[in-house]
């Protein structure tokens, strides 16, 4: 599904995207060219994708993220910040080069002179108040967390279909199946 814009004047796909199955392309999204976006994935609005970069399969990427040219985000990732170019993003892993796309769009000539940039290497030159929580423009009004109902059970010493018939019991006890 893509969606018409709302905010910018157009919703753009690239020439030469690959969108599969059940991809949803929210609403003023840009697709650069030779973009790879996998079943299931979800892009919310204002969300910029360069140049062959490669969304894998389930993931959510949040709105005004830029994804950067020839990175990968892995599979099932939540993706809630920038990702640099020809980088790899794994959900709590540092950023890494992502290699694949470098032999992929033959850039090996330039492997050497590419590396990841981290807040370390260019703190000096930003305006901290332009980035993070304090330079988005989204605004929270209210987080929570979901209420513990309870410690839950262990189930031990028993069979697998012992196992089995005890979580059965306790779901037909509280009226779930």
């Amino acid at each position: 599904m893509i969606e018409q814009p709302c905010y910018e004047e157009k919703t753009i796909v690239g020439n030469d995207v690959f969108l599969m199955q059940g991809v949803h392309i929210s609403h003023d999204v840009c697709l650069q060219d030779k973009v790879v976006i996998t079943n299931t994935s979800v892009l919310a609005g204002i969300v910029k994708v360069l140049e062959g970069a490669n969304i894998a399969m389930a993931c959510t990427i949040n709105q005004y993220t830029v994804i950067g040219q020839y990175s990968i985000v892995a599979t099932n990732a939540a993706c809630m910040k920038n990702v640099k170019p020809f980088s790899r993003y794994i959900p709590g892993k540092p950023l890494s080069v992502n290699y694949y796309a470098i032999k992929k769009f033959g850039f090996e000539a330039y492997e050497k002179e590419i590396k990841v940039l981290g807040f370390e290497d260019l703190k000096d030159g930003l305006e901290l108040d332009m980035i993070g929580l304090k330079g988005s423009p989204t605004n929270v009004y209210q987080s929570f967390t979901k209420e513990v109902k309870g410690a839950g059970t262990i189930l031990e010493g028993l069979s697998a279909d012992e196992a089995v018939k005890a979580i059965m019991d306790k779901l037909e006890a509280k009226f779930i199946i």
